[in-house]
């Protein structure tokens, strides 16, 4: 069965992709082993399951930035830590509104 903590990771990386992909960047998905590019959410996703840690690196035109994503460390509703590039501050405000919001929810 699912956890919280894994069903609202699930929930900002949906956020993030479907944000992204809205400004027309391609992502792909560093492991620590390789770099992927990701086809679609459930590639990321299938990814995901799989990691302890997950670098995203966005790409658009001569821009690039990445979102560094620490996963499991906590069981409180959520524990996401994510770190990104101020580049991508601009794309992904839903994302850190998402974000907000559950961890004033799970008072993290």
């Amino acid at each position: 069965m699912i956890s919280v903590t894994q069903k609202n990771e699930i929930k900002i990386i949906t956020a993030l992709y479907n944000e992204l992909m809205s400004h027309q960047f391609t992502i792909s998905v560093d492991d620590g082993e390789a770099i992927n590019k990701t086809h679609s959410l459930s590639d990321m996703l299938d990814w995901y399951q799989n990691l302890d840690e997950m670098r995203l690196i966005a790409k658009k035109d001569d821009l690039k930035g990445s979102v560094y994503f620490i996963f499991g460390n906590g069981s409180k509703g959520i524990y996401c830590i994510i770190d990104n590039s101020e580049y991508l501050e601009p794309y992904m405000t839903k994302t850190n509104e998402l974000t907000e919001q559950l961890c004033k929810k799970f008072d993290v």
